[in-house]
């Protein structure tokens, strides 16, 4: 379930963003839309980088890169939508 919540927030962040966050409606929900994605992906990372450690650590091999690039995309649509001037 925390993954479908963080690929619907990525989805509506980038389209949001497509749509160009220059309004004054969809600047906040993608900004919203993004950092609900850092705060999934953050925490999916910390549970990746513990089940590194364990039993199933296959999971985390896999897991850890995965949530690293979704981190990366989210900070990037942070980064965009807060030095995109208004219009």
């Amino acid at each position: 379930m925390l993954l479908g919540w963080a690929a619907l927030s990525c989805f509506a962040s980038g389209a949001l963003l497509v749509m160009r966050a220059t309004s004054w409606v969809t600047r906040p929900l993608v900004a919203a839309s993004s950092l609900f994605g850092v705060v999934l992906t953050i925490y999916q990372l910390y549970v990746g980088v513990s089940a590194l450690g364990g039993g199933v650590s296959s999971v985390g091999i896999v897991s850890v890169p995965l949530f690293l690039i979704f981190t990366v995309v989210y900070l990037y649509l942070i980064y965009t939508v807060l030095s995109e001037k208004e219009a």
